[in-house]
């Protein structure tokens, strides 16, 4: 595997447990970062975990975005973790708020 450029407080970090968590947005890019850090993860031997963290946002997801995110990170063999902001979409929420510019709630594309 090629060498990756890692600041050496991360590295130290790694070396005594530290949790890798790398974010993922069910995008090619961040599906390549997870599978090429994970296998270095592994490569490296570290004592600590690495996860796949998954932000949610609701509404303007794709439908198959949440079984894509699953499907890519157990295929690299790291655990997931969704998180979602518990007081809903934050656009409608701006939306109803009458924000300067902001798309009525009606417009937006619940169509994914």
């Amino acid at each position: 595997m090629r060498p990756l450029a890692v600041p050496s407080e991360v590295e130290s970090a790694l070396q005594v447990g530290a949790a890798l968590v790398i974010s993922i947005s069910g995008g090619k890019d961040s599906q390549a970062l997870l599978n090429t850090l994970a296998a270095w993860h592994r490569e490296r031997a570290w004592p600590g975990p690495v996860l796949a963290l998954h932000s949610d946002l609701g509404r303007a997801e794709w439908k198959q975005t949440a079984e894509h995110v699953r499907r890519i990170a157990a295929q690299a063999g790291v655990e997931l973790v969704v998180v979602r902001r518990p007081k809903g979409v934050l656009r409608e929420q701006m939306a109803a708020l009458g924000g300067e510019g902001q798309r009525p709630v009606s417009s937006l594309r619940t169509d994914r």
